[in-house]
């Protein structure tokens, strides 16, 4: 496996790559809390094409650089990371799912969104609210 760094801290890790095809399948845990080690066992043989990678957001699970947990740039650091690779499809799980859909930016650095598990509207309204009110 080779890790790429972003200058915000995120770590894109290679999981597997297929010579020639373009398309970056860039897999985002749920958590916050969990890295996304949590998909090897699906992600080591997924018959797609292209290449799969690990993103791992600065302060998340494994990728911890300081015991301060802070994700107040968690939304530049997943748009900087997308625009690390090309040809990207991004696939959120559960709260990554979520976190990506609450970052419009992404439509125009991504050829594709997959999400899984995703939470309903309610609560994508809930945390925009919440995240409005700190701001």
């Amino acid at each position: 496996m080779r890790d790429l760094w972003t200058k915000s801290g995120a770590r894109l890790r290679l999981i597997r790559s297929n010579a020639g095809e373009k398309i970056n399948w860039l897999f985002l845990p749920g958590g916050p809390g969990f890295d996304a080690s949590y998909f090897l066992s699906f992600t080591v043989d997924l018959p797609v094409p292209g290449s799969i990678w690990h993103l791992d957001l600065p302060g998340n699970g494994s990728n911890v650089t300081s015991d301060d947990f802070d994700f107040s740039g968690w939304r530049e650091s997943l748009i900087e990371a997308t625009k690390t690779l090309h040809n990207v499809v991004l696939v959120g799980h559960s709260f990554g799912a979520i976190f990506a859909l609450m970052c419009p930016e992404l439509e125009s650095e991504l050829v594709g969104l997959v999400l899984l598990n995703a939470a309903s509207t309610p609560w994508v309204e809930a945390v925009n609210k919440i995240r409005e009110e700190k701001h």
